[in-house]
């Protein structure tokens, strides 16, 4: 299993840390469960990428910054640039991709938040 780790961000500031598991290329659900983070890390950033070039610097509503292990050490050394305080966040676990979604309000059919 891969560790994963998404920061939820509500109007612009950040409200919860979820630590998530992906399964490995070998085990079962993992062409599903990674083809659909995959995804929904590439609308984040496409989400993320207009408000910028609008001069805006932070969307509006719900968004997710996602990483996937080994990245998850670089995001967490981050978090003083981004004034981020790590341990202030509530933090939740999930064991599923299906899991994450669930918990931070993401209708992955429907492609959008609750």
């Amino acid at each position: 299993m891969k560790n994963g780790v998404c920061i939820l961000w509500l109007d612009g500031t950040p409200t919860e840390q979820h630590n998530f598991l992906i399964p490995d290329v070998k085990d079962h659900g993992f062409y599903r469960q990674g083809i659909s983070i995959s995804c929904f890390i590439t609308k984040e950033a496409k989400r993320l990428q207009k408000a910028h070039r609008s001069g805006k610097w932070d969307v509006k509503g719900k968004r997710a910054d996602i990483v996937i292990e080994p990245d998850v050490h670089m995001l967490l050394q981050s978090f003083p640039k981004y004034n981020i305080k790590a341990h202030a966040l509530p933090i939740f676990h999930c064991n599923s991709v299906w899991d994450l979604y669930k918990a931070i309000g993401y209708d992955y059919k429907k492609k959008g938040y609750n």
